[in-house]
């Protein structure tokens, strides 16, 4: 089997009710990996997996809706095997997908169509990132002050 078949058989299942862009259908490819992988501990298809800014991303399955852009994507590339394992897996990673909407925000398929992180405060950010850099340094008692003109953080 190929990563898709998989996506395929997630949009014919699914891409009427969810819309699903390009970097969707890469995320719910993955998760359908992860959840062959913990039930069956053998993967369900054998193409690479990049790491990307954006997400996990699978060069075939980009490549094959990348027509797209970021908008919704309206159709498979050909229809999906009949396989219910694979029904199975995808629903189930669909709901894996769904049940980190609470931490994640969704914006509509029209737009930039990702799943973003919820916005923190600039400085909230840069705090929580200064205190862990200085952890790692093993310097607990380094100070981290804040210039309010240049937002930048400064060793005290």
């Amino acid at each position: 089997m190929h990563a898709i078949d998989v996506a395929n058989q997630l949009l014919a299942a699914h891409g009427t009710r969810i819309p699903l862009t390009n970097r969707r259908i890469n995320k719910l490819v993955y998760f359908t990996q992860v959840e062959a992988l913990r039930r069956t501990g053998r993967p369900l298809f054998d193409d690479t997996i990049e790491a990307a800014v954006c997400g996990p991303v699978i060069p075939t399955v980009r490549d094959a809706f990348s027509q797209y852009g970021t908008n919704q994507v309206a159709k498979p590339t050909a229809p999906p095997p009949d396989n219910a394992t694979l029904a199975d897996l995808t629903g189930r990673a669909k709901a894996s997908y769904r049940s980190r909407g609470r931490r994640h925000t969704e914006r509509p398929a029209t737009g930039s169509g990702t799943v973003t992180t919820r916005r923190r405060r600039h400085g909230d950010a840069t705090r929580v990132m200064a205190a862990h850099h200085a952890q790692l340094l093993h310097r607990p008692e380094r100070r981290i002050g804040f210039c309010r003109r240049r937002r930048h953080v400064d060793d005290l």
